[in-house]
């Protein structure tokens, strides 16, 4: 062993000992290198080699013009050999020799279900009788050829050029007859020697498809595939065509019917069908200036699966104008030319800030931020959801923080407008910090940003303005053009102009359109106060006497919606729907969708029995209703008595009566009361069948004035059977009496 550390003497027999070692690591290496082949150098071997799987060389590429060379075997166990030059120099056995040539096709080659060669011809008086040689002493051929194949003969570069195409008439076992009459134009004789080719078929659709490989004419070299060949003409025959066109020096390949092109196993493909269309499986690259997606019917649903747009804004206040609600003083506040009478504008904001006017913005109003300051508010987020956020800054860095995401942006000197998509994941405070001075921020779920709104939930007051703002903005980016007569323009304003000045906007034209609430006219107003009439009475609000001195009086939508605070004078006119008044006088007639009573199928019954009680019967004159179930009474000319039928035909059907006597009750309308009979039954009532105090023994009403609506209801016996119809009054306003009225 050599010493440990070189303090320690190196002895005579230590040194004897590493030799010993040396000389057996190098006895070892030349017993192996009798054991393995060289790869570095050239080397032999007496034993034999095995190379299993085959053996390449040189640089091997198979086929007729490859290189190199290789001994390979197949998944059969068979050896394949391929070699540039064999020489053998005794002897060759060869169990089967196949040689192969390259030849040249000049003119074309034709594979079609028949062929021959003509080796006589003789003439008769309708046909050319074409012989062919059917044996070589060992082997018969047979005639291919069928009556109805059209027989064609073309040569190309021959000094005399023979052409023909001929139909066979007919066929032995070592001839056929080719028709002197019908043939194509310019159809020569045939002649010893020619190679014919079936090439159609009149009838037989089995042998109307061919191949043809042409070296010849304007598109060779070509490969052709045709199919429906019945006549002698190819003119649109071609099914499939591969050809070089000489116009551009491109290949080309054109098939015309079904084609499929990708992996056997349908995991990638590209396939046509001519009645689906193209179906493609794989990925798709779609090159710059591609077009035709807006033919696609479905594209804006699948764009709104892929890419969820939101529009929302989560946020609140992001205009920074505040609220708009006045604020509470107390007796202590002093009061200055900086006292703010409303509400902060980082209302719904946590933090610090410092806002200042901002035309660049549009609220008007921007923010800058501090690192050491965070501004924040809190918002609602679905976990796993995604969420972007967008917003226009300037500066040198801004931080955001929101569902446990972590985004720094870099700034510039000028504003930018950046957007950056995330999921959430935890958290319910939107954060964001920096040296920057920010606007126009929204937060909105889904993955692409759209431009900036208010949030819905910011009050209508702070919407309305931005609304405006973003109209005359629209308004601005347009022109105005005159056509003669004809002015095009966005906008018209109309109000006191002096001197250059508008003093004040009271109505107005707009022709600007996202959707059917849209203002297009509207007067006694500024254009902000008529976007505010319209969203104040859309939300279900009636405005006070109060609320309307700071709304338009006039607003008629795009829509067709109108809004009017005032009076509506007209002679005629025809209202289709509900009128809804809470007060106001009807004068005149009034067409409704009620049929007189004496005008409808009604049957007037005399002595008809119903039942005034529990206890009381009595038989009465008057109308049975029939089909016609929304009456008019009151104006036959008396006492009008109406019987409501029990039929179980009438469950479920809708009865409403209609007394238009005015005034209602007066010394004349007393005559005109209607009596509303309900039959057998007791009237129902609204929310049930149990007993009511107030309803059991009713089964009459008095109308003198105004509606009364029913329903039929079913009568059950004490086996649940349905035997008759009982009637519910679901009127819930009804000018019914219960006693004659008093004359006035």
């Amino acid at each position: 062993m050599l010493p440990k550390n070189s303090e320690e003497e190196i002895t005579d027999e230590a040194i004897m000992s590493a030799a010993r070692v040396i000389l057996e690591i190098g006895n070892a290496i030349g017993k192996l290198d009798n054991k393995f082949l060289r790869k570095d150098q050239s080397d032999s071997t007496n034993f034999l080699l095995q190379l299993l799987g085959g053996a390449e060389f040189g640089k091997y590429v198979s086929g007729a013009l490859g290189t190199g060379g290789a001994v390979t075997i197949d998944e059969n166990g068979n050896s394949h050999a391929e070699f540039d030059y064999l020489t053998i120099r005794k002897v060759a056995l060869f169990i089967e020799l196949i040689i192969q040539e390259a030849k040249a096709v000049g003119g074309m080659l034709v594979v079609s279900p028949s062929g021959m060669t003509i080796s006589k011809v003789e003439e008769t008086s309708t046909a050319y009788r074409c012989y062919f040689e059917r044996t070589d002493g060992d082997r018969t051929l047979k005639n291919q050829f069928t009556v109805g194949t059209q027989a064609r003969r073309q040569t190309f570069n021959l000094t005399g050029q023979a052409y023909y195409w001929r139909l066979v008439t007919a066929v032995g076992e070592d001839y056929v007859d080719l028709s002197k009459t019908d043939c194509d134009t310019g159809s020569t004789i045939p002649q010893a020697g020619d190679e014919l080719v079936g090439l159609g078929h009149r009838t037989d659709k089995t042998r109307q498809a061919a191949i043809i490989i042409s070296a010849f004419g304007d598109d060779s070299p070509s490969i052709k595939y045709y199919q429906g060949i019945d006549s002698f003409s190819l003119v649109d025959k071609e099914v499939k065509m591969d050809y070089y066109d000489n116009t551009n020096g491109r290949f080309k390949s054109i098939t015309y019917g079904d084609t499929y092109v990708g992996a056997r196993d349908k995991s990638t493909y590209m396939k046509y069908d001519q009645e689906e269309g193209v179906e493609v499986a794989g990925k798709v690259k779609l090159q710059a200036g591609s077009t035709g997606a807006s033919q696609l019917e479905d594209l804006p649903d699948e764009i709104y699966n892929a890419v969820k747009i939101g529009g929302e804004n989560l946020l609140l206040n992001t205009g920074f104008v505040g609220n708009y609600e006045t604020l509470k003083l107390d007796s202590s506040t002093g009061l200055n030319s900086n006292t703010e009478m409303y509400n902060t504008s980082l209302d719904k904001w946590t933090g610090t800030a410092t806002l200042q006017k901002d035309t660049d913005s549009l609220s008007g109003v921007s923010t800058t931020l501090s690192i050491q300051q965070p501004l924040s508010q809190v918002v609602v987020l679905i976990k796993g959801e995604n969420y972007v956020i967008s917003y226009k800054a300037k500066g040198t860095t801004i931080k955001i923080k929101c569902g446990g995401n972590t985004i720094t942006q870099e700034l510039t000197t000028e504003y930018k407008r950046y957007s950056h998509v995330f999921t959430s994941n935890t958290g319910n405070t939107f954060e964001m910090s920096g040296d920057c001075t920010i606007c126009e921020i929204k937060l909105e779920r889904g993955t692409i940003p759209t431009d900036w709104c208010p949030s819905v939930l910011d009050p209508n007051v702070v919407k309305d303005k931005f609304k405006s703002l973003w109209y005359l903005q629209d308004a601005l980016k347009g022109e105005t053009q005159t056509l003669g007569g004809l002015s095009l323009t966005s906008m018209i304003m109309l109000g006191k102009w002096v001197d250059g000045v508008m003093e004040k906007v009271n109505a107005g034209i707009s022709g600007i359109y996202n959707d059917d609430t849209d203002v297009a006219m509207w007067s006694g107003g500024t254009f902000e106060q008529a976007i505010a009439t319209v969203q104040k009475l859309l939300s279900g609000e009636i405005p006070t006497d109060e609320e309307w001195k700071s709304l338009a009086k006039f607003v008629a939508t795009h829509g067709g919606d109108i809004f009017l605070r005032g009076y509506i004078y007209a002679l005629g006119g025809v209202f289709r729907g509900t009128i809804y008044a809470n007060a106001g006088e009807f004068a005149g007639y009034i067409k409704t969708p009620y049929i007189l009573l004496n005008k409808s199928d009604a049957i007037y019954k005399e002595n008809y029995e119903v039942n005034l009680s529990d206890t009381e019967k009595s038989q009465i004159s008057g109308y049975l209703l029939n089909s016609n179930l929304n009456i008019e009474a009151g104006r036959v000319g008396g006492p009008d008595n109406i019987i409501l039928p029990n039929d179980i035909s009438y469950i479920g059907a809708n009865v409403s009566i209609y007394n238009n006597v005015f005034p209602p009750y007066s010394r004349t309308s007393a005559m005109y009361i209607t009596d509303i009979y309900s039959g057998l039954y007791p009237f129902g009532f609204v929310g049930g069948y149990e007993t009511d105090e107030s309803i059991v023994g009713v089964y009459s009403k008095k109308l003198a004035g105004g509606s009364l609506n029913f329903i039929g209801v079913p009568v059950r016996n004490e086996n649940g059977e349905t035997i008759a119809t009982q009637w519910v009054c679901t009127s819930m306003f009804t000018k019914q009496v219960t006693e004659t009225p008093q004359n006035s």
